[in-house]
């Protein structure tokens, strides 16, 4: 794959490299930083490129419908790179709340967008509001576990079916007050559409995102747990592309070693990269360990 990388100006010459494929700046409902403090901190704490992944909601009820602007945003991706490209390469992301009563104006909008990557994932259960938030409580209480984690995961399996994305987000997010509620996480009670989601997504060609958000959450962990990286390598499964998810400065680049090194242990040998939505795998062992 040609890479266009004039555009980009990454810090090539590097001998080692650090990730993180999943950030938000202002530019997203719920930050309030500017991409440029995000930049700054990035090259402080190692890390060589960035995805900014703003959240873009296609709800019509739902609060942070229209706010992401996309000319605003790519103005800002553009000055970021102007500025910082000596030392970061700095990505054109979206993340995708994926609703399927949406799927035509989801095509619709992405067509023609000058993305380098793009996120699918679940965060809204239309009706019930998003599970990525504390009053997701309230959807918990009124449903046994079965019930609520299998109407998310049926989300998931067909946002999987879409494939519209480039790598699918932290694919069992619904344990973030979840396991508040119920407990912690065990995988093997779902493990049937855990798999089905896995095999949809290596068939589609769309990589799984490790989401290190999760080590400072409810759940201490990671999106998806262990258990389910495992199974995907096991069911084929080798891409993978890993983020912080942090809408701070405060936790840019957070987890992303320690990510490196659990997806080593299970077997994983590379991680991708995007430009232009194109992916390729770089060797792990060409990541930075700090």
């Amino acid at each position: 794959i040609l890479w266009r990388l004039l555009n980009y100006n990454t810090a090539n010459n590097l001998e080692e490299y650090m990730l993180d494929y999943h950030h938000h700046s202002e530019a997203s409902v719920d930050s309030e930083t500017p991409m440029a403090d995000v930049c700054r901190t990035a090259i402080a704490r190692g890390v060589t490129e960035i995805a900014f992944t703003e959240h873009m909601d296609f709800i019509p009820e739902e609060p942070n419908t229209g706010y992401f602007d996309y000319t605003r945003y790519m103005t800002a991706i553009d000055a970021a790179r102007r500025e910082f490209s000596r030392d970061l390469t700095v990505l054109a992301g979206i993340e995708i709340d994926y609703c399927p009563d949406f799927e035509d104006e989801i095509a619709q909008w992405l067509s023609g967008k000058e993305f380098d990557f793009v996120v699918g994932s679940v965060h809204y259960i239309r009706g019930d509001g998003n599970i990525s938030e504390p009053r997701a409580l309230d959807f918990f209480r009124d449903r046994t576990i079965d019930e609520a984690y299998n109407r998310y995961f049926d989300l998931v399996q067909q946002s999987a079916e879409t494939g519209m994305w480039d790598a699918l987000g932290h694919l069992d997010l619904i344990k973030r007050y979840g396991v508040t509620h119920y407990g912690p996480f065990d995988t093997a009670p779902f493990s049937d559409q855990i798999d089905r989601i896995l095999t949809t997504i290596i068939r589609n060609g769309i990589a799984l995102e490790v989401n290190t958000s999760g080590l400072r959450q409810n759940p201490r962990d990671f999106y998806p747990a262990p258990t389910i990286l495992r199974r995907y390598r096991e069911l084929g499964g080798a891409r993978v592309t890993v983020g912080s998810d942090s809408h701070t400065e405060k936790h840019t680049g957070e987890g992303i070693a320690e990510a490196y090194t659990m997806l080593k242990e299970i077997g994983f040998h590379t991680v991708e990269q995007f430009r232009e939505r194109n992916g390729l795998s770089v060797p792990i062992d060409t990541l930075s360990p700090s």
